[in-house]
């Protein structure tokens, strides 16, 4: 089982995380499209959504294993 962490962000690194993360989330919406895993393709964009949410309120979200 995935476990997540956080980090609190100072504002603007919560800023710069979520523009990040939604090219990030508009890359694999598009590889979605043509690739022949599209499952692997898809757990990365259910993560890319997960720090997108966490981005918004001001942390990053870290996977630890």
């Amino acid at each position: 089982m995935t476990q997540y962490t956080t980090f609190k962000l100072t504002p603007r690194s919560a800023q710069k995380e979520l523009a990040q993360q939604r090219r990030n989330l508009q890359r694999l919406s598009n590889e979605y499209a043509t690739t022949s895993k599209p499952d692997a393709v898809r757990n990365y964009m259910n993560y890319a959504r997960l720090a997108i949410i966490c981005a918004k309120r001001g942390y990053m979200l870290c996977i630890a294993d």
